[in-house]
């Protein structure tokens, strides 16, 4: 069966080089903690279940950004999934710029592009700097959007981890 998971894609993991680490909610504070900890906040979403139910990537390999490397790991990205009916919540605009889109949607739950057999959605990166996610509404609503990928995802990512 194919994996049929939420993608989140992330821009570079500055704790690891080791891509199973991409967005992983540890250490406290760092990206991966504030999604899980917004999802945990909205529906209860335990540690565990965050890690197997959500394939979680970055789009360069190393400790840092790679504008142009990105854009490169983007096209090839959006080729592999072309078709695959996967949804990828592409975090923040260097990686929504990377990934071939222009215009940056407003982040609501109903925000995404439909594009080469794929649904893309587009969060403000969950990094301790971006301030969209001081306000507790778009906290909770970043937790629910990403819970609604879960349920709408259903036991297909349970038999796919």
């Amino acid at each position: 069966m194919a994996d049929r998971r939420p993608i989140l894609l992330g821009m570079a993991d500055p704790h690891s080089d080791d891509p199973r680490h991409a967005l992983a909610p540890d250490p406290p504070g760092c990206s991966g903690w504030r999604l899980w900890k917004m999802l945990y906040e909205a529906r209860g979403v335990e540690k565990d279940e965050y890690l197997v139910r959500f394939d979680r990537r970055n789009l360069c390999g190393g400790r840092s950004w790679d504008a142009d490397a990105a854009v490169i790991r983007g096209r090839e990205l959006a080729a592999t999934l072309a078709g695959s009916g996967r949804t990828v919540v592409a975090l923040g605009q260097r990686v929504w710029w990377a990934l071939g889109f222009k215009r940056v949607p407003a982040p609501k739950p109903a925000s995404s592009v439909h594009s080469n057999g794929c649904r893309w959605i587009y969060l403000p990166h969950p990094s301790g700097m971006n301030v969209w996610y001081n306000d507790a509404l778009n906290r909770w609503t970043a937790g629910a959007l990403l819970a609604e990928l879960l349920i709408n995802s259903g036991d297909e990512t349970r038999a796919a981890s």
